[in-house]
């Protein structure tokens, strides 16, 4: 038997997309659109709303597309605000214990121990921003190599949500570059 230890997944990614730190961020914190381009992603359901700012949410992952025996979910407390200084804006998530949530069944229950994204507009033109995501996760039952593997194949989630807000919206301006 492979023994199970505590491997923590750590990812960090950057891309630029053309659109204002404002559409990045709602579009990534938009749960009705994560699914289309985040592949792993099967669901978020809003548990709890905070704030306009803040969330309890229940994130469902999918395992078939990156080797894992059992889907993951997490239970995460996701936080936004914009940076008066630079206009940066900062998505951070954090699992939590919520006891109207316990673990669901066909999911091995995650922790996020850190995880974010910070969304800042180029110094010389605000509709294009750099986006850094940065996590650390601990998956919960998986072998050093699946750690690994999760870890080398998931920063193409950044470059899904590029395409996806650059085909989103050069549709609807009606741009072609």
């Amino acid at each position: 038997m492979i023994p199970f230890l505590l491997f923590l997944c750590h990812r960090r990614g950057t891309t630029t997309i053309r659109a204002s730190p404002d559409v990045v961020k709602n579009t990534i914190m938009d749960f009705e659109v994560s699914t289309k381009w985040d592949a792993l992603l099967r669901e978020i359901i809003v548990l709890e709303q905070i704030d306009g700012h803040t969330d309890i949410v229940l994130m469902k992952y999918v395992a078939e597309h990156c080797l894992l025996r059992e889907a993951r979910d997490f239970v995460v407390l996701m936080h936004w605000f914009k940076r008066a200084e630079d206009n940066s804006i900062v998505i951070v998530a954090h699992s939590i214990d919520y006891p109207k949530c316990p673990p669901q069944v066909g999911y091995t229950r995650g922790d996020m121990i850190c995880c974010g994204y910070l969304i800042s507009p180029l110094k010389d033109n605000y509709d294009i921003s750099r986006v850094t995501q940065l996590a650390t996760v601990n998956l919960n039952k998986v072998t050093a190599f699946m750690a690994n593997y999760v870890v080398r194949t998931e920063p193409v989630c950044l470059h899904r949500l590029r395409r996806f807000i650059h085909e989103r919206y050069d549709r609807v301006s009606g741009s072609s570059g």
